[in-house]
């Protein structure tokens, strides 16, 4: 019995035309091209472009079974290498990897557990990667739902990047002194100084 898990590496996997074939016949990965087909050993190119993972499956079965390779082959369609990263405030920044067929916003922020209390929820940017060499930016308001919803990223993408803004506080302890405007004894002497002004002002005018 020869399995083909589709989707994980070994140590024996080799890599041949940016496909891997096993040599122990255990684990094989095959990439989605341009075109939206991959190249399947015997069966030649299959399209899958569009397709979930069950209906590529299903596909590839009826191919098997078709050619008269296997009498009652089981197919498992599972995503490699398919990851975004998520970075700025949140609790835990970095490249994560995913093997489902729809991955949202929500989830892949609750993956990196949530933004942090200095992250901007109303204006999250989303880089997506559009083909030749090009990006698109969109924006995205967490604390609106229908929007959120409505938008072309609330499903992501493989190497979609994800940046949560600081709020302005966090931006301001950035630089030295930063919030400084903010504190007791700045006040304090911004009192002090205005007061001297008004008794010299006053001591002029007399």
């Amino acid at each position: 019995t020869t399995q083909n898990r589709l989707g994980q590496t070994t140590s024996s996997t080799t890599t041949v035309g940016g496909d891997s074939y096993s040599v122990n016949g255990q684990v094989a990965l095959y990439m989605v091209d341009s075109h939206g087909d991959i190249n399947f050993p015997i069966l030649g190119k299959i399209h899958v472009e569009g397709f979930t993972r069950e209906q590529v499956a299903e596909k590839i079965t009826a191919d098997i079974i078709k050619a008269d390779l296997v009498k009652d082959p089981i197919v498992t369609v599972e995503f490699a290498n398919t990851g975004i990263s998520i970075i700025g405030e949140v609790r835990s920044p970095g490249r994560y990897e995913f093997n489902k067929d729809h991955l949202t916003i929500i989830d892949a922020i609750a993956m990196a557990g949530d933004l942090t209390l200095n992250g901007v929820r109303e204006n999250i940017l989303v880089m997506r990667n559009i083909g030749d060499g090009r990006h698109e930016a969109y924006r995205v308001n967490l604390l609106n739902a229908k929007e959120l919803a409505s938008s072309p990223v609330f499903y992501l993408q493989q190497d979609d990047v994800i940046y949560v803004e600081p709020n302005n506080k966090a931006k301001r302890e950035t630089t030295p002194n930063g919030n400084s405007p903010y504190t007791a004894s700045f006040w304090v002497s911004m009192g002090s100084f205005a007061l001297t002004i008004a008794t010299l002002i006053l001591t002029l005018t007399r």
